[in-house]
């Protein structure tokens, strides 16, 4: 029991805490003895400490005396090796597992036995590298999916032709992007049976012998597309803009969260990307545009494959990140937008990743270049989100 215990405290560290709108501190009800309180240390009275769940639930907790204080290292899944350490050595922001509890002999909240710690440097120093390791990894899109072989094909580099055998070993971690979000921390477990056709992948391992082939670690899938369109109506009260497709002529209702990146482009920067989209086609006559992409956090200028993005995507990936950000109460009924969107939980409406306004210019010079470079910018941690509302 105690190994299961160390092995979901050691979880906690590559999982975020909600978004701080959702985030409610609050006074918990004291846990029964046996029970085990793990979350981030806010902050250090002495013996007393005060610990925030990934809920955002406040406790206090006092650690008796003789209670052990431990330290392990991230990924570390039982007290083999744990290294004692002083109370006084934890600092905010450092995760607890607190254990043995018991209730206060004057009735007053819980007492800790054991208290089990990882530093907040040792958990960013790990964070680091899983960091580095996405980013050496291959992304692109899913062209093929072999379950018998436990494998999967993308299009990778720079225009997508080239291609990518991604081989799952039995260990292999396989995650999908939530409804409405691109957030990596917000993946839910998944299965390779649930990757499809058309899907973006990112995955982290070891590349094979030769560059079409990779040992994944760890994949994460997510089904995204990109919506060019004239702005029909805009309800932010309800965090709802309706877009007609300009392809389809479809009216598509999106939703837009306070994680969404709402940019608007002013008529010079526009002009400027449009004529390097018209500039910007390559000696076969394609546009060089960044992949599609998405996933773990990575720098705006790389894009799935590895590679930086050159061209109309270089541009564009670059001045986007300096665009203005805008509220949905600035976009105006006609105004015609680019979003990219994943589906929503509802499956009723698309869920906004990144809106741009302003894009007209970019539409006229290359509708399928000006797509493609934002779907590389946003999916790949292009900005932070703003307001929604």
């Amino acid at each position: 029991m105690l190994k299961t215990w160390i092995l979901a405290f050691a979880l906690l560290a590559t999982v975020s805490t909600p978004p701080p709108n959702m985030l409610r501190a609050q006074t918990a009800t004291p846990a029964p003895p046996g029970n085990r309180i793990a979350g981030q240390l806010v902050k250090a009275d002495g013996p007393r400490l005060t610990v925030k769940d990934a809920h955002g639930l406040e406790t206090t907790v006092s650690v008796g005396d003789g209670a052990k204080v431990l330290q392990i290292q991230p990924g570390q899944t039982s007290l083999n090796g744990a290294t004692p350490m002083q109370l006084t050595d934890l600092q905010p922001g450092d995760r607890l597992l607190l254990l043995r509890l018991s209730p206060a002999t004057d009735g007053n909240g819980m007492v800790a036995g054991v208290v089990v710690a990882m530093k907040q440097a040792d958990i960013a120093q790990e964070h680091a590298k899983e960091q580095a390791a996405w980013q050496h990894g291959v992304g692109g899109l899913v062209k093929s999916v072999d379950l018998g072989n436990h494998s999967i094909v993308i299009a990778s580099g720079e225009t997508g032709a080239r291609t990518v055998t991604v081989k799952l070993g039995p260990t292999a971690v396989v995650k999908r992007y939530a409804p409405e979000s691109v957030e990596f921390a917000q993946a839910k477990p998944s299965s390779l049976s649930q990757i499809a056709v058309g899907d973006q992948l990112r995955a982290r391992g070891t590349h094979g012998p030769d560059p079409s082939t990779f040992d994944a670690d760890e994949v994460v899938a997510g089904s995204f597309r990109n919506i060019a369109g004239k702005v029909t109506a805009v309800d932010p009260a309800a965090g709802l803009v309706t877009v007609a497709d300009l392809a389809t002529r479809q009216a598509l209702q999106i939703k837009v969260t306070d994680d969404s990146q709402l940019r608007k482009l002013d008529d010079a920067t526009a002009d400027k990307l449009a004529a390097a989209m018209k500039s910007g086609a390559d000696a076969g006559g394609h546009t060089a545009v960044g992949s599609p992409s998405g996933g773990p956090p990575s720098g705006a200028a790389e894009n799935w494959s590895g590679h930086r993005p050159t061209g109309a995507a270089a541009d564009m990936q670059q001045i986007l990140s300096q665009a203005a950000a805008i509220k949905l109460a600035d976009l105006k009924k006609g105004e015609v937008v680019m979003v990219v969107a994943s589906s929503s939980a509802d499956g009723g409406q698309f869920g906004a990743v990144t809106l741009l306004a302003g894009v007209d210019p970019l539409l006229r010079a290359s509708p399928s270049a000006s797509a493609a470079a934002l779907s590389s910018w946003s999916l790949a941690g292009g900005a932070g989100g703003e307001g929604a509302q």
